[in-house]
């Protein structure tokens, strides 16, 4: 089982230029609007809507998953739907109510013109806008309150999802053995050892699911193997962990730090 994750770590192509999957993101979405207003005739407006709401989604996963959006994860729609996009949209209210409906259109013209197979976990996240609604409002109902209130109930809100990620086995742990956690401001490698992290949970997780295994199953074997890769010496680390990489990084930075005066 510890040794899944070394041959995962071999089929993670390396990244790519985020311009490139920026650039080559916003070609599909030309093709969108012609695909709403052609074959679904959706009128200007909600075209407009639907496009605002897919180019979106192609940002975020371009730049913080580091992928074309035809490979997105289910970690990553779950948190771009029920978070990254409630926080950041700043939109009309009925574009980012219409968040879901959008996105279940780029995914059908995704499937009709470019042969992209969803997956079954696409449905169900974009299929329950009474959920999203949930999240919309329970973020928005935190205005109008103290500063104090208002960072307890953002606290919690963020917690709910975080909490549905883990139940769910999509959520890398915080803690990478021996008491010690991934930064809330990390350094380049830090972050990018994180990402590749993550995407092998992932990539291991789908393989467990193949395999039968239960979300409630399955955490504990993808943690061993999790803490297993993290004290492991890798090659292309110079034979460090990824731990003492993070390690180094922290003391190199912590000493570039100016002194206090």
């Amino acid at each position: 089982m510890f040794e899944d994750w070394e041959s995962l770590e071999a089929s993670i192509e390396p990244y790519r230029d985020t311009q490139d999957l920026l650039d080559e993101g916003y070609q599909l979405l030309d093709g969108f609007v012609n695909w709403l207003e052609t074959v679904l005739g959706i009128d200007t407006k909600v075209t407009q809507q639907d496009v605002f709401n897919a180019e979106m989604l192609v940002d975020y996963v371009a730049e913080a998953a580091k992928l074309p959006v035809t490979q997105m994860d289910e970690f990553d729609l779950r948190w771009f739907a029920y978070s990254h996009y409630i926080r950041k949209a700043n939109a009309e209210q009925e574009i980012e109510h219409r968040l879901l409906e959008s996105l279940r259109r780029f995914v059908q013209y995704l499937k009709a013109e470019h042969g992209f197979l969803p997956e079954d976990w696409v449905e169900e996240v974009l299929g329950f806008p009474e959920i999203y609604m949930d999240r919309w409002q329970g973020l928005y109902k935190l205005d109008g309150g103290g500063e104090v209130q208002w960072l307890a109930g953002y606290r919690t809100w963020c917690a709910e999802l975080e909490d549905s990620l883990d139940a769910r086995g999509l959520a890398l742990p915080r803690e990478m053995g021996d008491s010690l956690y991934w930064g809330e401001s990390m350094g380049w490698r830090e972050g990018t050892l994180r990402h590749r992290a993550q995407r092998m949970w992932l990539l291991h997780r789908a393989d467990m699911i193949v395999l039968g295994y239960g979300f409630a199953d399955m955490r504990d074997r993808l943690a061993d193997a999790y803490i297993y890769w993290m004290d492991t010496p890798q090659s292309h680390l110079d034979g460090l962990t990824p731990k003492e990489v993070v390690l180094i990084e922290r003391r190199e930075r912590a000493e570039d730090e100016p002194e206090e005066q």
